[in-house]
């Protein structure tokens, strides 16, 4: 995924907490990536802390025609127990 794009998308605890593919493809094995769950608010999300790269993850892979492999990261947060 060298030189791709990102795109970040944040779900708020007063938001439903569904996934929505952002490309129509088909999904490979979900990859769990361990970490803790801090808070990703914007306040916190601006701080020396990368959230991002620390908090619990799962990296999923969909196949597209349009764009080749696509990376879907999601990320856990506080309060958020399980992605």
């Amino acid at each position: 995924f060298d030189d791709g794009a990102v795109a970040v998308f944040r779900l708020a605890p007063q938001d439903y907490h569904r996934f929505h593919s952002p490309v129509a493809g088909t999904f490979g094995t979900p990859l769990p990536v361990d970490g803790v769950l801090y808070t990703v608010n914007p306040i916190a999300v601006r701080q020396d802390l990368n959230v991002f790269t620390e908090n619990k993850r799962v990296v999923c892979t969909i196949d597209t025609l349009e764009f080749g492999k696509v990376a879907y990261v999601c990320v856990g947060a506080t309060l958020v127990g399980s992605i």
